[in-house]
Protein backbone atom coordinates (compact mmCIF):
# COMPACT_ATOMS: atom_id res chain seq x y z
CA UNK A 1 0.00 0.00 0.00
CA UNK A 2 1.00 3.60 -0.62
CA UNK A 3 1.23 6.65 1.33
CA UNK A 4 2.36 10.14 1.46
CA UNK A 5 6.36 10.11 1.72
CA UNK A 6 8.22 11.55 4.73
CA UNK A 7 9.27 15.19 4.50
CA UNK A 8 11.97 16.13 2.43
CA UNK A 9 15.67 16.32 4.28
CA UNK A 10 17.08 19.39 5.67
CA UNK A 11 18.75 21.73 6.01
CA UNK A 12 17.06 24.01 2.99
CA UNK A 13 19.76 25.95 1.43
CA UNK A 14 18.68 29.72 0.42
CA UNK A 15 21.31 30.95 -2.46
CA UNK A 16 21.58 33.36 -5.45
CA UNK A 17 19.18 36.05 -3.78
CA UNK A 18 18.06 38.73 -6.60
CA UNK A 19 15.89 41.38 -7.05
CA UNK A 20 12.82 39.26 -7.70
CA UNK A 21 14.25 35.38 -7.54
CA UNK A 22 15.85 32.90 -4.74
CA UNK A 23 17.28 29.65 -5.16
CA UNK A 24 16.37 26.69 -3.07
CA UNK A 25 18.23 23.00 -2.75
CA UNK A 26 17.14 20.50 0.16
CA UNK A 27 17.71 16.52 0.18
CA UNK A 28 15.29 13.90 -0.63
CA UNK A 29 12.58 12.52 2.06
CA UNK A 30 14.24 9.51 3.38
CA UNK A 31 10.88 6.95 2.98
CA UNK A 32 9.17 7.75 -0.47
CA UNK A 33 6.57 4.74 1.78
CA UNK A 34 5.64 2.73 -1.69
CA UNK A 35 5.09 5.22 -4.33
CA UNK A 36 7.91 7.46 -6.31
CA UNK A 37 8.86 11.26 -6.08
CA UNK A 38 6.99 12.83 -8.06
CA UNK A 39 7.99 16.13 -7.64
CA UNK A 40 8.10 18.75 -4.80
CA UNK A 41 5.79 21.50 -4.00
CA UNK A 42 7.52 25.01 -3.07
CA UNK A 43 5.21 27.31 -0.66
CA UNK A 44 6.88 30.87 -0.65
CA UNK A 45 4.54 33.33 2.14
CA UNK A 46 4.95 36.42 1.54
CA UNK A 47 5.61 37.50 5.53
CA UNK A 48 4.98 41.94 5.31
CA UNK A 49 1.16 40.82 3.55
CA UNK A 50 -1.41 41.44 6.09
CA UNK A 51 -3.11 38.31 4.91
CA UNK A 52 0.15 36.33 4.57
CA UNK A 53 0.31 35.72 0.64
CA UNK A 54 1.68 32.48 -0.39
CA UNK A 55 2.77 31.49 -4.07
CA UNK A 56 3.48 27.89 -5.08
CA UNK A 57 5.79 26.43 -7.38
CA UNK A 58 5.56 22.86 -8.57
CA UNK A 59 9.00 21.16 -9.13
CA UNK A 60 8.35 18.35 -11.47
CA UNK A 61 10.93 15.07 -11.28
CA UNK A 62 13.32 14.00 -8.60
CA UNK A 63 15.51 17.19 -8.90
CA UNK A 64 15.94 18.65 -5.07
CA UNK A 65 16.45 22.08 -6.18
CA UNK A 66 14.74 24.81 -7.83
CA UNK A 67 15.00 28.40 -8.22
CA UNK A 68 11.96 30.25 -7.35
CA UNK A 69 10.79 33.34 -9.46
CA UNK A 70 8.64 36.48 -9.74
CA UNK A 71 8.85 37.72 -6.24
CA UNK A 72 8.47 40.71 -4.90
CA UNK A 73 11.68 43.28 -4.28
CA UNK A 74 11.95 43.99 -0.84
CA UNK A 75 9.63 41.89 0.55
CA UNK A 76 10.33 38.82 3.30
CA UNK A 77 9.71 35.42 2.33
CA UNK A 78 9.63 32.00 4.26
CA UNK A 79 9.73 29.12 2.57
CA UNK A 80 8.52 25.52 2.45
CA UNK A 81 8.81 22.55 0.89
CA UNK A 82 6.66 19.44 0.36
CA UNK A 83 7.63 16.18 -1.36
CA UNK A 84 4.74 14.25 -3.02
CA UNK A 85 3.82 10.69 -4.87
CA UNK A 86 0.86 8.99 -6.00
CA UNK A 87 -0.25 9.17 -2.39
CA UNK A 88 -0.09 12.59 -2.13
CA UNK A 89 1.98 15.16 -0.60
CA UNK A 90 4.17 14.80 2.62
CA UNK A 91 5.19 17.21 5.31
CA UNK A 92 6.51 20.35 4.85
CA UNK A 93 10.59 21.16 4.94
CA UNK A 94 10.38 24.81 6.89
CA UNK A 95 13.24 27.19 6.37
CA UNK A 96 12.93 29.10 9.61
CA UNK A 97 15.22 32.46 8.90
CA UNK A 98 13.28 34.90 7.35
CA UNK A 99 14.79 36.05 3.73
CA UNK A 100 14.71 39.57 2.52
CA UNK A 101 14.83 40.03 -1.56
CA UNK A 102 16.74 42.46 -2.52
CA UNK A 103 19.39 43.22 -5.63
CA UNK A 104 22.86 42.12 -5.36
CA UNK A 105 25.12 44.92 -4.22
CA UNK A 106 27.47 45.27 -7.24
CA UNK A 107 30.90 47.14 -5.99
CA UNK A 108 32.23 49.90 -8.13
CA UNK A 109 34.42 49.05 -11.44
CA UNK A 110 38.39 48.81 -11.30
CA UNK A 111 39.51 51.80 -12.43
CA UNK A 112 42.25 51.93 -15.52
CA UNK A 113 45.99 51.50 -14.95
CA UNK A 114 47.72 54.79 -13.89
CA UNK A 115 49.99 56.94 -15.99
CA UNK A 116 52.37 58.28 -13.39
CA UNK A 117 54.52 61.30 -13.66
CA UNK A 118 57.13 62.50 -12.17
CA UNK A 119 56.83 66.54 -10.99
CA UNK A 120 59.25 66.99 -8.69
CA UNK A 121 61.93 65.75 -6.65
CA UNK A 122 59.63 64.31 -4.07
CA UNK A 123 56.02 64.13 -6.08
CA UNK A 124 54.01 62.00 -8.62
CA UNK A 125 51.21 62.81 -10.46
CA UNK A 126 48.81 59.34 -11.06
CA UNK A 127 46.18 59.80 -13.67
CA UNK A 128 43.42 57.17 -14.33
CA UNK A 129 40.34 56.50 -15.75
CA UNK A 130 36.93 54.59 -14.83
CA UNK A 131 33.94 53.32 -17.12
CA UNK A 132 30.91 55.96 -18.43
CA UNK A 133 28.45 56.62 -15.44
CA UNK A 134 30.71 55.66 -12.35
CA UNK A 135 28.90 58.00 -10.20
CA UNK A 136 29.84 59.14 -6.69
CA UNK A 137 32.87 57.24 -6.53
CA UNK A 138 35.65 57.91 -3.78
CA UNK A 139 39.16 56.68 -4.91
CA UNK A 140 41.61 54.79 -2.62
CA UNK A 141 45.43 55.35 -3.77
CA UNK A 142 48.22 52.85 -2.69
CA UNK A 143 52.20 52.93 -3.60
CA UNK A 144 54.54 50.10 -3.31
CA UNK A 145 57.82 50.08 -2.47
CA UNK A 146 59.87 46.42 -3.75
CA UNK A 147 62.17 46.70 -0.20
CA UNK A 148 59.30 46.54 2.17
CA UNK A 149 57.17 44.55 0.03
CA UNK A 150 53.98 46.53 0.99
CA UNK A 151 51.12 48.49 -0.44
CA UNK A 152 50.52 51.51 1.45
CA UNK A 153 47.68 53.74 1.40
CA UNK A 154 48.63 57.25 -0.01
CA UNK A 155 45.44 59.29 0.49
CA UNK A 156 43.46 59.78 3.67
CA UNK A 157 40.64 61.73 2.32
CA UNK A 158 38.32 61.67 -0.19
CA UNK A 159 39.37 61.85 -3.79
CA UNK A 160 36.50 62.41 -6.20
CA UNK A 161 38.60 62.89 -9.12
CA UNK A 162 40.63 60.75 -11.70
CA UNK A 163 43.92 62.26 -10.54
CA UNK A 164 46.24 62.35 -7.30
CA UNK A 165 49.48 63.76 -6.27
CA UNK A 166 51.64 61.87 -3.60
CA UNK A 167 54.21 63.84 -2.33
CA UNK A 168 56.57 62.59 0.06
CA UNK A 169 58.52 60.55 -1.45
CA UNK A 170 62.03 59.41 -1.83
CA UNK A 171 63.77 60.06 -5.13
CA UNK A 172 66.16 57.25 -4.41
CA UNK A 173 63.63 54.75 -4.05
CA UNK A 174 61.50 52.54 -6.49
CA UNK A 175 57.46 52.94 -6.52
CA UNK A 176 54.58 51.75 -7.94
CA UNK A 177 51.14 52.47 -7.77
CA UNK A 178 47.78 51.25 -7.88
CA UNK A 179 43.96 52.88 -7.18
CA UNK A 180 40.53 51.10 -5.96
CA UNK A 181 37.35 52.95 -6.55
CA UNK A 182 34.81 52.57 -3.84
CA UNK A 183 31.20 53.15 -2.98
CA UNK A 184 28.40 52.45 -0.28
CA UNK A 185 28.86 48.71 -1.92
CA UNK A 186 32.31 48.55 -1.11
CA UNK A 187 36.05 48.60 -2.61
CA UNK A 188 36.26 47.07 -5.84
CA UNK A 189 39.38 45.13 -7.36
CA UNK A 190 42.56 47.19 -7.29
CA UNK A 191 43.58 48.32 -10.85
CA UNK A 192 47.22 47.49 -12.54
CA UNK A 193 50.24 48.61 -11.03
CA UNK A 194 51.91 51.40 -12.74
CA UNK A 195 55.19 50.71 -14.46
CA UNK A 196 57.90 51.12 -11.36
CA UNK A 197 58.24 54.81 -11.13
CA UNK A 198 62.30 55.94 -10.37
CA UNK A 199 64.15 59.12 -10.52
CA UNK A 200 66.71 59.17 -12.95
CA UNK A 201 70.24 60.29 -11.43
CA UNK A 202 70.84 63.66 -12.48
CA UNK A 203 74.31 64.12 -13.91
CA UNK A 204 76.51 67.01 -13.30
CA UNK A 205 79.25 69.25 -11.07
CA UNK A 206 78.57 70.42 -8.01
CA UNK A 207 78.79 73.80 -7.03
CA UNK A 208 81.96 75.36 -6.68
CA UNK A 209 82.65 79.22 -6.34
CA UNK A 210 85.85 80.28 -8.28
CA UNK A 211 85.85 83.69 -7.78
CA UNK A 212 85.44 84.49 -3.85
CA UNK A 213 83.82 87.39 -2.12
CA UNK A 214 86.16 90.84 -1.27
CA UNK A 215 86.26 93.29 1.04
CA UNK A 216 84.03 96.37 -0.53
CA UNK A 217 84.90 99.92 1.42
CA UNK A 218 82.74 102.34 0.94
CA UNK A 219 81.91 105.92 2.46
CA UNK A 220 78.21 106.81 4.37
CA UNK A 221 75.42 106.82 1.87
CA UNK A 222 77.24 105.47 -0.83
CA UNK A 223 76.81 101.87 -2.36
CA UNK A 224 78.24 98.83 -1.90
CA UNK A 225 78.84 95.98 -4.81
CA UNK A 226 79.74 92.58 -3.70
CA UNK A 227 80.08 89.83 -7.04
CA UNK A 228 81.01 86.37 -7.18
CA UNK A 229 81.32 83.67 -10.37
CA UNK A 230 80.44 80.23 -9.30
CA UNK A 231 80.18 76.88 -11.63
CA UNK A 232 78.31 73.28 -11.93
CA UNK A 233 75.37 71.76 -13.42
CA UNK A 234 72.05 71.90 -13.57
CA UNK A 235 71.63 75.64 -13.26
CA UNK A 236 72.56 76.64 -9.58
CA UNK A 237 70.12 78.38 -6.93
CA UNK A 238 71.88 81.29 -5.16
CA UNK A 239 71.84 82.60 -1.88
CA UNK A 240 73.31 85.35 -0.18
CA UNK A 241 73.72 85.09 3.45
CA UNK A 242 74.84 87.53 6.63
CA UNK A 243 75.41 86.52 9.94
CA UNK A 244 73.95 82.51 8.47
CA UNK A 245 70.43 84.96 7.95
CA UNK A 246 69.69 85.15 4.15
CA UNK A 247 70.00 88.12 2.30
CA UNK A 248 66.08 89.51 0.33
CA UNK A 249 66.26 92.02 -2.40
CA UNK A 250 64.61 95.16 -1.06
CA UNK A 251 64.70 98.96 -0.69
CA UNK A 252 68.13 98.66 0.69
CA UNK A 253 69.38 95.72 -1.46
CA UNK A 254 69.07 94.52 -5.03
CA UNK A 255 70.53 90.77 -6.23
CA UNK A 256 71.02 89.86 -9.96
CA UNK A 257 72.37 86.08 -11.09
CA UNK A 258 72.78 85.02 -14.68
CA UNK A 259 73.22 81.85 -16.20
CA UNK A 260 76.75 82.67 -16.99
CA UNK A 261 78.02 82.10 -13.50
CA UNK A 262 77.91 85.34 -11.99
CA UNK A 263 75.86 87.00 -9.00
CA UNK A 264 75.57 90.44 -7.68
CA UNK A 265 74.79 91.66 -4.47
CA UNK A 266 74.25 95.91 -4.57
CA UNK A 267 73.57 97.40 -1.10
CA UNK A 268 72.22 100.62 -1.28
CA UNK A 269 73.23 104.21 0.80
CA UNK A 270 75.08 102.16 3.73
CA UNK A 271 75.17 103.84 7.16
CA UNK A 272 76.12 102.38 10.25
CA UNK A 273 72.71 101.84 10.63
CA UNK A 274 71.66 99.94 7.55
CA UNK A 275 70.16 96.57 8.19
CA UNK A 276 70.80 93.91 6.05
CA UNK A 277 67.79 91.30 6.49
Amino acid sequence: MVSEPSRPEGPLVISDVDASSVHLSWKPPLEDNGGPILGYLIEAKDVLHMDVRKTYVWSEGQSTECTVQDLETSHIYQFRVYAQNEAGRSEGLLNKSLVRIKAKSKKPPKPSKPTAEICSDDSVVLKWTVPENSENLNYVIERYEPKNDLWMQCNHGMVTTTSFMVTNLSCDKEYKFRVSSENENGVSRPSEATDPVKWKAIEGEPPSIIVFLKDCFVKSNDSALFSCEYKGTPPIHVNWTKDEIRVREGLCSVIRTDDSGKSELTLKEIDRTTMIL
